[in-house]
């Protein structure tokens, strides 16, 4: 197989495992909110705007967890934040379960309103509640099989063709230099997911509720092991297969690393805060991407510089 169709195979099948993960992310983020909202008046209103399409019909489940003394009062409407509700409830400090409701692919809103309980009247100042809302639907559940085989299908001729492409690598020849630029960029790559899994593991012991789910702090220090590693052997010429394909991979690396902000800029934006875990998965993998992308691009550069230094020496 030519080494420029193993390139592009390579970075093709890479960029499909990414984007599906990425979206399988940001499915999961949609599906789980938490909303801290400060009690300082009677009545307030926050409301929760679901823009991804769910499909004919979806249901929540939805924690309460607050002062007894409040009552908070649920509103969901589909379509705009003052159509005629397609469910209502009342409750203080429980678990509020919607059923199917049929929504026709439309944005979902959902209010909370607050109450004082009978015989209560004093509001104390700092006081809030957090709301913690799950949502369930079929098409997101389709979605995410979809998306779950797609990255399957995708990694496994990706894997594949790596493990052929570091094997032809070898068989063409690296040379002592770069054989040892390698082993220094895997010792400075575990190292550094090391300290990130300890440093993580730590935070979690600290807060006691790290939000992050195994998956996520796995990704995370994957991707900042990765990053690591590819600069690290990519400053030397030993970053395997493209020491002289530089500038394709910088330009996906930058694309992949931009989509990935972009999401998590969007996410924020639009009030989504309480998904802190996502955003920052989003985040470090952005970082990432990019940090690898501006190394490539700068040592591209530098390259190109030395070789038309050495072309007017000669």
């Amino acid at each position: 197989m030519k080494k420029k169709i193993r390139i592009a195979m390579i970075v093709i099948l890479s960029a499909i495992v990414w984007l599906s993960i990425a979206l399988m992310v940001v499915i999961k983020g949609n599906e789980y909110i938490e909303q801290n909202i400060p009690i300082d008046h009677i009545h307030r209103t926050i409301c929760i705007d679901y823009i991804i399409p769910v499909g004919k019909e979806c249901g929540f489940s939805i924690d309460i967890d607050g002062p007894e003394k409040y009552v908070s009062n649920i509103n969901i409407s589909t379509g705009s934040m003052d159509a005629e509700p397609i469910f209502t409830a009342s409750g203080t400090n429980t678990t509020i379960n919607t059923g199917k409701l049929v929504v026709n692919d439309q944005d979902i809103y959902i209010s909370f309103d607050h109450d004082l309980d009978d015989g209560d009247t004093i509001i104390d100042e700092g006081e809030q509640i957090k709301y913690t809302v799950n949502m369930y639907s079929d098409n997101y559940q389709l979605i995410k099989r979809i998306l779950c085989g797609l990255a399957v299908i995708a990694a496994l001729p990706l894997i594949a063709l790596v493990i052929y492409s570091i094997n032809k690598n070898y068989e063409n020849g690296y040379d002592e230099r770069q054989l040892k630029a390698q082993g220094v960029a895997y010792m400075n790559a575990f190292f550094v997911t090391l300290f990130t899994a300890i440093v993580l593991g730590m935070v979690s012991m600290i807060m006691d509720d790290l939000p992050l789910t195994i998956y996520e702090s796995s990704l995370i220090t994957f991707m900042i092991g990765f990053a690591t590693f590819v600069i690290s052997a990519d400053v030397k010429d030993a970053y395997f297969g493209f020491r002289k394909k530089r500038l394709p991979l910088a330009i996906v690396f930058g694309i992949v690393g931009i989509i990935s902000l972009i999401v998590a800029v969007i996410g924020f934006a639009n009030g989504l805060a309480g998904r802190s875990k996502y955003i920052s998965v989003m985040v470090v993998d952005a970082v990432c991407f990019i940090a690898v992308s501006t190394e490539m691009i700068i040592k591209t550069i530098r390259d190109k510089k030395k070789e038309a230094l050495e072309d007017e020496e000669s």
